[in-house]
């Protein structure tokens, strides 16, 4: 090893030429980056190409005199001489066969379709020059001009192999005529991606996969195409998920979409494998982690789900911070694919600053559906001990279904007691925002909620949960107050703080949430920087 590295060192010419060839490798990339998909530099590609090979043919064939041994032909040796440094002479005539065939492998792989993967670019240079350096040494042999070497033709074609390496696929900005949307929710894709939708439908021809459960006609009259799709969205059943994903599978190869972008765990995940397997491009939308990362069993199997339907996407948006950092720390995808929104953002035209009430007592409003990890247990046992301590000052409207017996049970002894009003489900939520004194969401888990970016953008303070995908959406002590999470007691003493707090000061919290929508949660700010997520971002 010292002789070799002896002979590197004081072997002058070779190694200043390597050096020169490693620069202009770097050079050609640069330029190849800039301008690879211009037809005059291809073209040019091309013709450097042509030039090559005639130098070759030259070189090693037509330039050599009968009988000549090959000039980069080196003796057939063990590779033991040359690490012991007993026969430098073959170590630069390998290295020259290596370097011979370099620039072939390198104006390849800039000229082969910029899609193309590395491992496709240097298959296809050791098939052509592995043929051709063959040809090569045949030809020798046959006109007598030397024999042929089998360490000849290794030699060039790694040397084409490591060319052709040095050359990255490039992606071009996507420019697509069919998008294929898969969700889990017709009514929750209508109320928070009506406005992405409408800016897709504006260059593309758009396709929604999802189960009717709401607006599927007003997505119709909007001219979009809707396909019902069975989406078992909270079971764990096998056959039922093996039947999502073959159905996937189908809807693709029909629909035949340029892009696919995904919301929610299964169409994520199912939706992620089937594109895999037809090799369509495809964006997912992480929008909270929900149960499955708390669970041991399942957090284990469903970070292997999602590690391998995420591999080949091109993003992957996420709400918060706390999403993103689950996501890094168990490996799931590499920090290049994520995509960071402020939620679904908010619509500021829609949702508009209402006057501050003037109730009789403070009302909270609590607008979702009833269950216990949206904190609804803990909600209910803070109201009541509020309302027993305060009296007719406080009372609580529920706006939302029953999604959890327990719950419902708590609901209807506080409405018994007259401390609350159950409004059931109402599409229209506006109303119900701007007779409020204040919105309470104490979630267990969020990606980005939703009610606290409509309760701001009213003109009401909010108190919620100091956790990610809340908290982003309140600034303590300015436009609402956090509680500790799964802590009833908190959440009493902040409600009991709002309660008390004078309604001059109240408005103002309302006014500031306002003013923080506006700076930080426009919904056209989102759509924009979701479409250039989709059509711009670089997968490299």
């Amino acid at each position: 090893m010292s002789s070799l590295l002896y002979h590197w060192i004081y072997c002058l010419p070779f190694r200043d030429a390597l050096l020169l060839i490693l620069a202009l490798v770097w050079v050609f990339r640069c330029l190849h980056r800039r301008w690879h998909s211009r037809r005059w530099w291809r073209a040019a590609i091309a013709a450097m190409g042509l030039l090559w090979v005639g130098a070759v043919a030259y070189f090693t064939v037509l330039s050599r005199e009968p009988g000549a041994p090959s000039e980069f032909g080196p003796l057939f040796r063990s590779y033991r001489q040359v690490l012991a440094g007993g026969n430098p002479e073959l170590l630069r005539s390998n290295f020259m066969n290596i370097l011979l065939f370099f620039p072939g492998g390198l104006l390849l792989g800039a000229l082969l379709p910029h899609r193309w993967p590395r491992w496709a670019r240097m298959l296809t240079a050791m098939l052509g020059f592995g043929a051709m350096s063959l040809a090569i040494e045949r030809c020798q042999y046959l006109w007598l001009l030397g024999n042929a070497e089998a360490d000849d033709i290794l030699h060039n074609t790694l040397g084409a192999i490591l060319g052709a390496m040095c050359i990255k696929p490039y992606k071009e900005p996507v420019s697509m005529g069919k998008i294929l949307i898969l969700t889990n929710h017709s009514y929750m894709l209508y109320r928070f991606r009506t406005e992405l939708i409408r800016e897709l439908m504006k260059d593309h021809e758009v396709v929604l996969s999802m189960p009717f459960v709401g607006h599927e006609e007003d997505f119709m009259a909007m001219g979009l195409k809707c396909i019902e799709t069975e989406v078992d969205r909270r079971g764990i059943n096998p056959k039922r998920d093996l039947k999502l994903l073959n159905f996937y599978r189908k809807l693709l190869k029909a629909e035949k979409p340029d892009m696919v972008i995904t919301y929610s765990i299964k169409p994520n995940i199912y939706g992620g494998w089937a594109c895999q397997m037809l090799g369509i491009p495809y964006c997912a939308n992480v929008q909270g982690l929900g149960t499955a990362f708390q669970k041991p069993g399942l957090a284990q199997m469903v970070t292997v789900m999602y590690k391998t339907a995420l591999r080949k996407a091109k993003t992957v948006f996420f709400e918060n911070q706390g999403n993103v950092n689950e996501f890094l720390n168990r490996h799931i995808i590499p920090e290049k694919k994520v995509t960071l929104l402020n939620g679904a953002g908010i619509n500021l035209d829609a949702y508009t600053l209402q006057p501050y009430p003037e109730n009789d007592r403070v009302r909270f409003l609590y607008l979702g559906r009833l269950m216990a990890e949206k904190g609804v247990g803990e909600l209910l046992t803070a109201m009541k001990r509020l309302y027993e301590e305060l009296g007719d000052k406080v009372a609580l409207d529920i706006v939302g279904f029953y999604d959890d017996e327990a719950c419902q049970a708590q609901a209807e002894e506080l409405v018994a007691m007259g401390a609350a009003q159950f409004h059931g489900f109402q599409s229209e939520p506006r109303p119900y925002y701007a007779s409020a004194d204040c919105v309470v969401l104490a979630s267990y888990h969020e990606g980005m909620s939703n009610v606290l970016l409509e309760a701001a953008a009213t003109g009401r303070p909010v108190i919620t949960s100091d956790i990610y995908g809340c908290r982003e959406a309140v600034d303590e002590g300015v436009t609402g107050l956090l509680c500790t999470v799964k802590d009833a007691d908190s959440l009493y003493e902040q409600m009991k703080k709002m309660a008390l707090m004078p309604r001059e000061e109240r408005a103002q919290m309302g006014l500031a949430g306002r003013e923080k929508m506006e700076r930080q949660f426009d919904k056209k700010v989102v759509v924009k920087n979701t479409v250039d997520a989709v059509f711009l971002k670089s997968d490299h």
